[in-house]
C-alpha cells in the first residue's frame, strides 16, 4: 500500500511537469499533444479509482476475517460458560490407586478359598499345561489386586516361583 501511494504521487508530479511544460511550448498543441494528455490523465483517474476499490476491499476482508475470529471467540466462550451452568464440567481421570497394603497379620476376608485354587491351579505338577501365568479380570474394586498380592505373598509360590518385582 505504500509503495501505491509513492508511486501514485510520483505519477501525479511526472503529469503535472507535463501539463506545465505543454502550455509554455507551442510545439506541444500542433503535435495534439493536450489530447493525448487528456487521456492519459484519465487514464491515471481510472487507475486510482481502481486502487481505491482494492485498498477498500483489501480492508473489508481483515475486517471479516477479524469479525470471524471474535464470533469464534465469544462462541467459544458461550459454550464453555453454558457448560459450566449445566453442571458438565470436565473431569479429569487420574490414576486409580491400586495399592492394597495389608501386612502379615491382617486377614482378608472372603479370598482365602480363591486364593488356594490359583495357588493351586499354577503349583500342581499334575497339570497337564505349563501354567506360570494366570489372568485376574473383573470389574474396578472388586479386589483383583488384594487377590493377586495374596497369591503372590503365598508360601507355596515363593518356593515354586523366583520372585523378580
Amino acid at each position: 500500500m505504500a509503495l501505491e501511494s509513492l508511486l501514485t504521487s510520483a505519477v501525479e508530479g511526472m503529469l503535472k511537469k507535463v501539463a506545465s511544460l505543454a502550455a509554455h511550448q507551442d510545439f506541444g498543441m500542433a503535435l495534439g499533444f493536450k489530447d493525448e494528455l487528456s487521456k492519459l490523465s484519465k487514464s491515471f483517474s481510472r487507475i486510482q479509482d481502481i486502487l481505491a476499490c482494492f485498498q477498500a476491499s483489501t480492508r473489508s476482508r481483515q475486517d471479516t476475517r477479524g469479525y470471524e475470529d471474535l464470533r469464534h471467540k465469544v462462541e467459544l466462550e458461550h459454550h464453555t460458560t453454558k457448560k459450566a451452568t449445566a453442571g458438565l464440567h470436565q473431569r479429569i481421570r487420574g490414576d486409580r490407586e491400586t495399592n492394597a497394603f495389608f501386612g502379615k497379620d491382617e486377614r482378608i476376608v472372603g479370598r482365602e478359598e480363591v486364593a488356594t485354587n490359583i495357588v493351586t491351579a499354577l503349583v500342581n505338577s499334575n497339570n497337564q499345561e505349563n501354567l506360570s501365568v494366570m489372568a485376574i479380570v473383573r470389574m474396578p474394586g472388586l479386589g483383583k489386586t488384594t487377590l493377586a498380592k495374596l497369591v503372590y505373598n503365598e508360601n507355596e509360590i515363593n518356593r515354586q516361583f523366583d520372585k523378580q518385582i
